[in-house]
């Protein structure tokens, strides 16, 4: 019996994998995934989805097949019971509003910050009604190009990069390039950032608690209701 990652999936299958595994974790619901394969069984049923974290736990799990089984057969996303505070659930068809320091609040902004022409985070509406919102974060590598981290969800990282989920909080970061990211969902409705770090191109971006930095310099933000960018040096 053998666990991989499957770096490419046909669409048609990944979204019957997306469906049967409720759209999050198998193991702990989280919706930040990778598309699993147990053995080299090819039946859709032995696809799975499984975080960063728990990956790690599954792999240790190969040699207990009875229970890897009993995890990727009983998603915990679909079970009735199952509760989704800190996940990217949303009730409806729309996007998050996203928190800033300083009480910044953007509503219905789908690509909430921008550097020197990079997308850093952008937030599409859910594939389904009630499903998660997709995520979709750029960070620099190691090799100081910009590199897509997270894809609509899926996590494309490798070993340079950390994941760990800590209840409504969330930790993605390069110990290499320093890039990283620190944010909590709460309720499924508001992604609020408490930390970002990232590199685009020459220029710098810094939220933390203190503000919003851009090059050494606070970024003034013109607060308005609705918009498609937020943030955009």
């Amino acid at each position: 019996m053998k666990l991989r990652v499957l770096e490419q999936i046909e669409p048609i299958e990944g979204k019957a994998v997306r469906t049967a595994c409720g759209y999050g974790c198998v193991r702990c619901g989280c919706n930040i995934v990778q598309y699993c394969e147990l053995s080299h069984d090819t039946l859709a049923q032995n696809r799975f989805l499984a975080c960063p974290e728990c990956l790690k736990v599954l792999r240790g799990l190969v040699k207990d097949p009875p229970v890897l089984e009993r995890v990727i057969k009983h998603p915990i996303a679909i079970q009735p019971e199952f509760n989704r505070k800190g996940l990217s659930y949303l009730g409806g068809m729309r996007l998050p509003d996203i928190l800033l320091p300083g009480g910044i609040v953007l509503h219905s902004t789908p690509i909430p910050v921008v550097l020197n022409g990079y997308p850093i985070l952008r937030v599409d509406m859910p594939e389904v009604s009630g499903g998660p919102f997709q995520l979709t974060l750029r960070l620099n590598g190691m090799d100081g190009q910009i590199f897509k981290i997270v894809d609509q969800n899926l996590w494309r990282g490798n070993d340079e990069w950390r994941f760990e989920r800590i209840g409504d909080a969330y930790f993605i970061e390069n110990a290499i390039s320093a890039d990283r990211i620190n944010f909590g969902i709460h309720g499924g409705s508001e992604i609020e950032i408490y930390e970002l770090q990232a590199c685009g191109g020459e220029r710098r971006l810094t939220i933390n608690s203190s503000g919003i930095d851009v090059d050494g310099a606070p970024f003034i933000f013109q607060k308005t209701s609705d918009r498609m960018v937020g943030i955009s040096a």
